[in-house]
């Protein structure tokens, strides 16, 4: 048995494609959660604005409406909506998949930066 899996993972350099995937993993999850950061502290800071001045804003309220509804959410909804509605046109069923496969991302991208403020 230790001799099939080196033959099919050491012999024939199957390990590099592992290692080309860890490094697109890596890379997209550093983006993301660069993405959602930033777009936390943008919210964040349109929350404080309001409550700051004492008075609800345009943008406190565009902010407060994106929380609600990202938090209140299911992450497998937010993909099915994002399917059904934006992707179906663009290869619609292999973009789900993927969102579905890398579904973390998703988390990470849009969930991330409601819990950060």
């Amino acid at each position: 048995m230790l001799d099939s899996f080196y033959r099919a993972f050491v012999a024939e350099q199957r390990y590099l494609l592992y290692l080309d995937g860890l490094k697109v993993t890596i890379l997209v999850s550093v983006i993301a959660i660069l993405i959602g950061v930033a777009l936390g502290t943008i919210l964040a800071l349109m929350r404080l604005t309001a409550e700051q001045k004492g008075k609800s804003t345009l943008l406190s309220k565009i902010a407060y409406v994106y929380i609600d509804i990202i938090r209140g959410t299911p992450t497998l909804t937010q993909l099915m909506i994002m399917y059904f509605v934006i992707l179906k046109g663009q290869n619609g069923l292999q973009e789900f998949r993927r969102l579905i496969r890398d579904r973390w991302k998703v988390d990470v991208l849009l969930d991330y930066p409601m819990y950060r403020q």
